[in-house]
Order: structure tokens, then C-alpha cells, then sequence
């Protein structure tokens, strides 16, 4: 892990020193909106938020550091009690790198951005609750792998050296939670597998 850290370290210095040199620009973007999540046939409902930065390769095409935050949350009616509310919430922090391809129309930036996560953050909650009781369930599950990787799309209004725009991203992942025991030590397992995360989301950014 230190040496990959290094070897990046060594890259972005590198590449910055090169950018500097050159009419080539480092950009930075942060990116925030709306989310839908499908686990399972499962829709989640949330909010997002991420920053990249961006370095030059060649002319338009740039590598890139990112780390992103989503956090959404599913309620359902329960199969144990017709009075009963299913409500799950999912936390994830992740981290990865990015490409993007961009070229412009006039004053419009478009941005074609692949990139790959690994999430280093997780907490996926159940809490069951009943309508005639004080009384709720809840278990967290430990999650053991979580991966996504995508693609967004971006058009971005420049002015000076600022960015800002509507982005849309497409991701498709992985998650694995291991089985849990709830509050009334019932074990009980997490929907696992391929997932889909869509975002809607309005980015700002400038470039250095």
C-alpha cells in the first residue's frame, strides 16, 4: 500500500510539475445531488457527493483521484406484521481513480468520465419499528466488499477559471454483507450481490 501510494505521490508530482510547464490545466470538481439505488430489485433513495482531481496526460485526456460519499435509505412494509415498517439505510464512502475525456463548444465544457471505486466506509442499518409499539429491531451488518465502477457524463459551463454544470453518473457494483444478529438476537442476512447506483447531480469546479 506504501509503495502504491508512492508511485501516485510520484505521478501527481510529475504530472504537475509537467502541467505547469505547459498551457495544460489541473482541474477540480465537486459534485453533489440526488440518488437511486437498485440492490436486489430494491430501490434506495438519497444523496450523493464527491470530489475528483483531475491531472493532464495529453491535450484532453486526464487521470484522477476521487473519493465519494453516498448515503441512502429503503422503507418497506414488513412480512412479520402488516403494522410493522422496514426501514434500511446504507452509508459508503469510497475511494478510486478516474479518467475523463473532455473538449469544448464554446464556452461549454463536456466531460466523458470512467472511473473505478473501492469503498472504505460502509454502515448498512435494518430497523424494524411497529406502529402500536415503542418497541423496535435493529441490526447493522458488517459489510465485506463493496465496489463499484462507471461512467458520467458532464456539461460544464466555463467562466474564468470556473466550472459549473449538470453531471450524470451511471455506476454498477458489488456489495457482500456477511449475516448479522439484530437487537433481539434474530440473525438475519443483507440483500448481497450486483448493484446499480444512478446520480443526478449539479457539479462546481475550477481548474489551476
Amino acid at each position: 500500500m506504501e509503495r502504491l501510494f508512492s508511485i501516485l505521490f510520484l505521478f501527481f508530482f510529475s504530472t504537475f510539475s509537467y502541467a505547469n510547464d505547459s498551457d495544460m490545466k489541473v482541474n477540480i470538481l465537486a459534485s453533489g445531488g440526488y440518488s437511486n439505488v437498485i440492490i436486489d430489485d430494491n430501490y434506495y433513495k438519497g444523496y450523493n457527493a464527491s470530489i475528483k482531481l483531475f491531472l493532464p496526460i495529453i491535450s484532453d485526456l486526464y487521470f484522477g483521484l476521487g473519493s465519494k460519499f453516498e448515503s441512502v435509505s429503503n422503507s418497506k412494509q414488513s412480512n412479520i406484521s402488516s403494522a410493522g415498517t422496514i426501514s434500511e439505510n446504507l452509508t459508503s464512502i469510497f475511494i478510486g481513480i478516474d479518467l475523463a475525456y473532455k473538449f469544448s463548444i464554446e464556452f461549454v465544457d463536456f466531460q466523458i468520465n470512467p472511473y473505478s471505486y473501492y469503498s472504505i466506509y460502509d454502515n448498512w442499518q435494518r430497523t424494524t419499528s411497529f406502529s402500536n409499539s415503542s418497541i423496535s429491531i435493529t441490526g447493522t451488518a458488517s459489510i465485506n466488499t463493496n465496489i463499484i465502477y462507471g461512467i458520467g457524463c458532464s456539461a460544464l459551463f466555463n467562466y474564468d477559471s470556473f466550472y459549473f454544470g449538470p453531471s450524470f453518473y451511471y455506476s454498477r457494483g458489488y456489495i457482500e454483507a456477511q449475516n448479522y444478529t439484530d437487537s433481539f438476537q434474530y440473525s438475519s442476512s443483507f440483500n448481497s450481490g450486483v448493484y446499480e447506483i444512478l446520480n443526478y447531480n449539479i457539479t462546481i469546479g475550477m481548474f489551476l
